[in-house]
């Protein structure tokens, strides 16, 4: 707060000249009043730097869950740029953290409900993780489901083949009504030969490079005498009906419609972390693959 205190008396003026001035110093102490309200509410009317973007409390906390909280900004919602984080939550089902660039691969999740349950995360958190891509491993529901509500919430592109993107596009209008249209990149053409078409996906560049390939479902290969088999028996734990009851499923049903004929057309990703030299596959399906060091020399940053 700031006074201004009367001045000394001028000296030599007349009585009148007196009150003039007088006269000028209300009007001016006036004009200022106004000017200091105009200047508090101009401030009031410019948003502070700090919050100049609302983050949603949900997006924090979903990344937290997700990817720990140690990793995520509790202001801003942003991942640990200097980590790789993967977050497995069903089947195929990741949520990833790369250089702070925020995806998911495949959006199924097992025994889903509208609140946690045997896996603990709900169709929405993943919406309020805000995705900026969806990559489809293959359209079956047990990898699709849940991929074109989230986009059509949030924004997010899905990347797959032509056929995923057919069945993407009838699930939004199933969801959404007739009028709605999902984003969804066709990596390759319908019908097109497993290996025929490798792509660069730019999505997430300048941090990651993303090449892609339509892939083999699954099938048999003769065995490779330099990898030995590892067989794996799973066995299920049989109180799991017990420690989680099933729960009603949700109340919207938002379960891929799987039109167009892309169940079993499957995808390959490799993704590879500018200067490091580090790449992970994505491939979400039995077929035949090596186990043996991953280049990616279509990658350009």
């Amino acid at each position: 707060m700031f006074a201004l205190e009367p001045g000394p008396a001028i000296q030599g003026t007349s009585r009148d000249d007196q009150a003039i001035t007088k006269g000028d110093r209300r009007h001016a102490m006036k004009a200022l009043r106004f000017l200091w309200l105009g200047a508090l509410f101009l401030a009031a009317s410019v948003p502070c730097p700090a919050l100049a973007k609302d983050v949603p409390p949900a997006l924090i906390a979903a990344r937290s869950h997700f990817f720990g909280v140690e990793n995520v900004d509790q202001k801003t919602g942003a991942v640990d740029k200097d980590k790789v984080i993967f977050s497995w939550f069903s089947v195929q089902s990741y949520a990833a953290a790369v250089r702070g660039r925020v995806f998911l691969m495949d959006a199924y999740i097992y025994r889903v409900a509208d609140t946690p349950a045997y896996v603990p995360t709900t169709v929405q958190e993943l919406v309020d993780l805000a995705p900026e891509a969806i990559f489809l491993g293959h359209g079956h529901g047990d990898h699709a489901d849940n991929a074109a509500y989230i986009a059509v919430k949030n924004g997010a592109t899905i990347f797959g083949a032509a056929e995923h993107c057919v069945a993407m596009q009838a699930d939004a209008v199933k969801i959404f009504g007739a009028r709605a249209e999902v984003k969804c990149v066709a990596l390759t053409t319908t019908g097109s030969d497993p290996g025929s078409e490798v792509r660069q996906i730019n999505v997430l560049k300048p941090d990651v490079c993303v090449t892609s390939f339509k892939h083999v479902h699954s099938g048999p290969v003769p065995l490779d005498p330099d990898f030995p088999q590892n067989l794996v028996n799973p066995i299920r734990d049989p109180r799991v009906d017990i420690l989680f009851p099933p729960l009603p499923p949700p109340a919207l049903d938002t379960r891929t419609t799987g039109v167009g004929g892309g169940g079993a057309v499957s995808m390959f990703y490799l993704f590879t972390v500018k200067d490091t030299g580090f790449s992970l596959p994505g491939m979400t399906r039995r077929g035949p693959s090596r186990s043996e060091p991953l280049r990616n020399p279509t990658c350009r940053f």
